[in-house]
Formats: structure tokens, sequence, C-alpha cells
């Protein structure tokens, strides 16, 4: 799905992880976002909500965007992923105040990126109910 450019496939994993799990007391999915200059050509996060979006009825609201470019996560080490600065992931979009929010995004290694979108949407007025990620793989010491 990440790396394969499979926007299809990435939708069907959403709708899977939304029969799977219960419908969670929210107002909106919102996605992490892609990093800036991305060469994936579309959101994985994003189009993991869309298919979540199509089993709970909820809206999805591109709300965060990365305050400046960043290394992607994938290429740093444990100890680099958890010093991303609390600021890195912002509102880019307003509309989070009084919402409970559902975050998604593909994948969790240290839930650092998590965090940081939590922040942000906490910054723009809004509340975190869950986060929903189609995996979670720790880092092995």
């Amino acid at each position: 799905m990440k790396y394969g450019k499979n926007r299809a496939l990435a939708v069907v994993m959403g709708q899977a992880l939304g029969r799977i799990f219960p419908k969670p007391d929210a107002d909106a999915l919102v996605p992490v976002p892609l990093h800036i200059d991305s060469p994936r050509g579309f959101n994985q996060s994003e189009a993991l909500a869309q298919g979540l979006k199509k089993e709970w009825r909820m809206p999805v609201v591109d709300a965060l965007a990365w305050r400046e470019r960043c290394t992607e996560q994938a290429t740093l080490e444990e100890k680099e992923r958890r010093n991303m600065p609390s600021d890195a992931i912002t509102i880019g979009r307003k509309g989070l105040a009084g919402k409970q929010i559902v975050l998604v995004d593909d994948v969790s290694t240290t839930g650092t990126t998590l965090c940081r979108a939590q922040e942000a949407v906490v910054r723009g007025g809004g509340r975190c109910a869950l986060a929903v990620t189609w995996t979670y793989t720790p880092k092995r010491v």
C-alpha cells in the first residue's frame, strides 16, 4: 500500500478496520498528514480514513499539516523519532474546536507522530477520542 502506491488497497484496508472495530463516539476522522514533498503520490493515512468513513459514516477532515520539511520517520532511529519537536505538526485548517477526533495513521512505531498530531488537535481546541493505525511495529532494541 504505502510504497506500492496502491490507494485503492488502502481504502479497503480502512473499511476492514471499520468493520472490525466499533464506531467510536467521535465527530471526525483526521488523518496524519503526508510529509512535505513526499514522493508517495497519495496520503496513505487519508486513504485509510476514507475506508473508515465508509463503515463509520464519519467525515474525514484534512486538518493537520507538517510545520516544515523533516526527515521521514521510517528512516530514523528510535531516539531520533522520539525527539520530534512538539510543534512539528500544526493545525492546517480550523474547525476542530470542541470536536472529538479519531486520528488515523498507517503505521505506529514509537507513537511519536500520533502524539504530535494529538498535541496539534488539542492546540486547535479539539480532543482525541482514539487513534487508529493499520499496524504497530515496535523497534526491537
